[in-house]
């Protein structure tokens, strides 16, 4: 009975709602090896080209191409993806996805 009730009691495995949007290529990119890390941060603003392609370039330490992933809070009238309208069209660039989590509570789970 003791075993059934520290069972029963366990909290459920958190599990994160996340809306994926993927643009540009439906293949992953294999490298045997990685520049970065760099990251942009870009708050409530648009994506500047000319710094995420400086990042794109750090990553894949100028050769080859990435796929970028972007995490938003919230999805932006329009496009359900804006940064990724952008990163998509940069050179060396394979894929763009955005994963859009839209409560604090999301974020905290896994996807």
């Amino acid at each position: 009975m003791l075993v059934a009730g520290t069972v029963l009691g366990l909290p459920s495995t958190a599990e994160a709602k996340a809306t994926r949007y993927r643009q540009g290529s439906a293949n992953d990119v294999s490298r045997a090896s990685w520049a970065g890390p760099a990251y942009t941060m870009n708050g409530s603003g648009g994506i500047v080209g000319a710094t995420m392609a400086k990042a794109v370039d750090a990553i894949r330490g100028c050769t080859g191409t990435v796929d970028v992933t972007v995490l938003a809070a919230s999805a932006a009238s329009g496009s359900p993806a804006p940064e990724c309208d952008v990163i998509a069209g940069l050179p060396n660039v394979n894929s763009c996805t955005t994963y859009v989590l839209t409560s604090a509570q999301d974020a905290s789970g896994s996807q």
